[in-house]
């Protein structure tokens, strides 16, 4: 047997590309809802995206419609020399006077080595649109020869059709001018503001959808994984069994799963959303304002450092910390079933102890895991808050300086909340994301364990036309080095009995799992009807050997449930039949008979009727050769006389082996093998190994002494 999984740790990349691409080979059944999906994600980010915009327009073109980018030159002279490096669309005369964009009057006064002075003047600019909507008659009132406060705007430093009033002259207007003039202004804010609340409506029900999508793909492809998953683990060998424990698979099906199902809903999609919404956000940047987006850049670039920096411990902190859970899970799984011994036996300090043990180390990982995320999550969201500083100062500066709109700086720090938020939810994500790797990596390792062969490649097609056993030189081993069975040869003819008896650890129950292929033996053969069992189908060999064991497990359901094994359509005739057959009168007692509902492993029941039960179920399923291992071993005296019966019933006309403790219920069998350190030590009947004097000889005398004591 190799290493208990109980010590599983499983060392892989942090983020693998063939584990996400089988991840990803289960969605591709829900591949249109993925796309749908992703389509909507680009709706959502379209509408991210236009927002902003549509609040930059309403400063720039209707709260704040004013230019301040243009200086007035005193000086006729000076006005003269820059006419000829200033473009057209960068100058303009008006009431006699020059104005210049200050950008290119600066240029314009290196170009000539000295300063130019002017005076910066803000206009109050009427585009065609308002002025339309005012009317070209209302206007002339402000337009007239002899008191000019509103003049046409000139071509082509302003569009044809627009006019500008002095800021100065604006706010000396009267009040309901003034309100007048800006009336085509309040309308466009209207306008805006509708359309931002279409918008904010589009992406309600957008999202809606999205999220709906989202989780019927992800519970699908979880339902999928979860279903492959446990069918997978149905088929696995016997050996894997006994090495792994079961709160650590519960932990695989459970929590595990939960994991991807968390990726799934919030993380995978959402990766191309943020990632799309990252580029668009990016490119809009870049062309309303190229300087302040290197700044967002900047500060992006040591996000993607520090997270780059982190994934390393953190990855490896949330492989720690699942693996201790798993942990967890076995321990109080396996205390659980065995909470009678340990009330029993008045240890529950020390489980309590050990308990606190493991439990502490859980805790440790996840406070290591806190801490991480305490440092990371604080440090990208203290950077995007530095951004937003940085882009006040140069971009207020920048306003100042007439280069740039009060509204493109405020769409800016929009933008920067949008631009860091994907970063932001990507760190958020980061545990997810890290967390559903691991649980990948252990779900995908319990995957890849070779499940058992149920048709070997060496199945013929030809079945046992008989049901006699023989073993031939057949040698076991669980460990390399350590072996179990050494050269057991014995055979039982069909429809006979064999015994095997011996002390705890001589290989009894090890020879009895051969028989249905539990394991696969090291050499020698196992032969049922003369075909070697290693190439008989496993679902024939399984159907046609029943295995009675010292501890029955019965499932939380009914009689019924547990004798016919929650076949669809159960036989309820055929088993009142065998329970009439073997005397099994208490059911007829229960509430209900065969529809009785027994508790968790049958707790509501006695050890004795527990047992009857698995002679019923083995007898339901009419199997051709029954093995009994310690079937009688724990079952009270007053009980053993109903077993005994139900044990010559089901084993008339079947082949069959059983290992027996006690020595008086094997004393009809056929043959007696005593097995002892792995071989076979003496063969025979009751009274002729009685007659030997050997091993079975002294085994029979120490037990019937023991029984006359008692």
């Amino acid at each position: 047997m190799s290493e208990p999984i109980t010590q599983e740790e499983v060392k892989e990349r942090s983020f693998d590309m063939t584990l996400m691409r089988r991840l990803l080979h289960f969605a591709r059944p829900q591949a249109w809802l993925l796309l749908l999906a992703l389509v909507l994600v680009c709706v959502l980010n379209a509408g991210d995206i236009l927002k902003p915009l549509i609040v930059r327009s309403a400063i720039d073109q209707y709260v704040d419609p004013t230019s301040s980018r243009f200086v007035r030159l005193e000086s006729a002279e000076d006005a003269k020399l820059v006419d000829s490096l200033v473009p057209a669309t960068a100058r303009f005369a008006l009431d006699g006077r020059s104005y210049y964009d200050k950008t290119e009057l600066a240029h314009a006064g290196r170009i000539l080595g000295r300063s130019l002075a002017g005076t910066q003047v803000s206009f109050y600019v009427i585009t065609p649109d308002k002025a339309a909507q005012l009317g070209p008659e209302a206007l002339a009132a402000y337009t007239s020869q002899t008191a000019p406060v509103l003049f046409a705007a000139p071509v082509p430093a302003f569009a044809e059709g627009s006019f500008l009033m002095n800021v100065e002259d604006l706010q000396r207007l009267p009040a309901t001018e003034r309100e007048w003039l800006r009336s085509a202004d309040k309308a466009g804010i209207v306008r805006l503001s509708l359309i931002f609340l279409v918008v904010v409506a589009i992406m309600l029900v957008v999202a809606y959808g999205n999220r709906l999508l989202l989780e019927v793909v992800g519970q699908r492809v979880v339902y999928d994984i979860r279903v492959q998953l446990f069918q997978h683990i149905e088929r696995l060998p016997f050996s894997y069994f006994d090495k792994a424990p079961s709160g650590r698979l519960t932990t695989r099906v459970t929590n595990d799963i939960a994991a991807l199902a968390d990726m799934y809903v919030n993380s995978l999609v959402n990766l191309a959303k943020d990632s799309l919404l990252l580029v668009g956000v990016l490119v809009t940047m870049f062309t309303l304002n190229a300087f302040l987006t290197w700044i967002l850049v900047g500060v992006l670039a040591a996000v993607i450092v520090i997270t780059a920096t982190l994934r390393i411990p953190m990855r490896d902190t949330h492989r720690m910390a699942r693996t201790r859970l798993a942990r967890i899970n076995a321990f109080i799984a396996e205390r659980l079933q065995g909470v009678r011994i340990v009330q029993l036996f008045a240890i529950e300090e020390k489980e309590k102890d050990k308990f606190d043990v493991i439990n502490r180390d859980f805790t440790r990982i996840r406070l290591r895991l806190v801490h991480l995320n305490g440092i990371f999550r604080p440090l990208v969201g203290a950077l995007s808050t530095f951004a937003i500083a940085l882009l006040l100062y140069f971009g207020g500066d920048r306003i100042l300086g007439g280069t740039l709109s009060f509204g493109t700086l405020i769409t800016f720090t929009f933008y920067a909340a949008i631009f860091f938020r994907p970063v932001q939810e990507l760190a958020e994500q980061f545990d997810t994301i890290q967390s559903a790797m691991a649980s990948a990596e252990k779900i995908f390792r319990v995957m890849d364990e070779p499940e058992e062969d149920y048709t070997p490649e060496s199945f013929d097609g030809r079945l046992p036309s008989s049901f006699e056993i023989e073993f031939r030189d057949v040698h076991l081993s669980y460990n390399q080095g350590e072996e179990i069975l050494k050269g057991i040869t014995f055979k039982v003819e069909q429809g006979g009995s064999v015994a095997l008896v011996g002390s705890t650890g001589a290989g009894k129950t090890s020879i009895t799992g051969l028989v249905p292929r539990f394991y696969d033996v090291d050499s020698g053969h196992v032969l049922l009807g003369g075909v070697d069992v290693a190439t008989l189908p496993a679902e024939f060999l399984r159907h046609s050997v029943a295995f009675v064991m010292q501890d029955v497990f019965i499932f939380s359901g009914s009689v019924l449930d547990n004798i016919a094994l929650f076949e669809e359509h159960p036989d309820e005739q055929r088993a009142n039949e065998i329970v009439d057959y073997l005397g099994m009168g208490f059911v007829k007692n229960l509430e209900g008979g065969l529809h009785y509902h027994l508790y968790e492993r049958g707790n509501n029941l006695s050890s004795g009727q527990r047992q009857l039960i698995s002679f019923a179920r083995a007898l339901y399923f009419d199997p051709n050769v029954l093995i009994l291992d310690e079937a009688t071993s724990n079952i009270d005296t007053e009980s053993e006389a109903v077993i005994q019966a139900a044990i010559r019933k089901i084993l008339k006309g079947r082949t069959s082996i059983i290992v027996a403790h006690r020595l008086s219920t094997i004393r009809t069998v056929d043959r007696i093998l005593v097995v002892q350190k792995g071989r076979i030590s003496e063969s025979g009947t009751h009274k002729e190994l009685l007659a030997q004097g050997g091993i079975y000889q002294s085994l029979y005398e120490l037990q019937s002494l023991s029984e006359e004591k008692i």
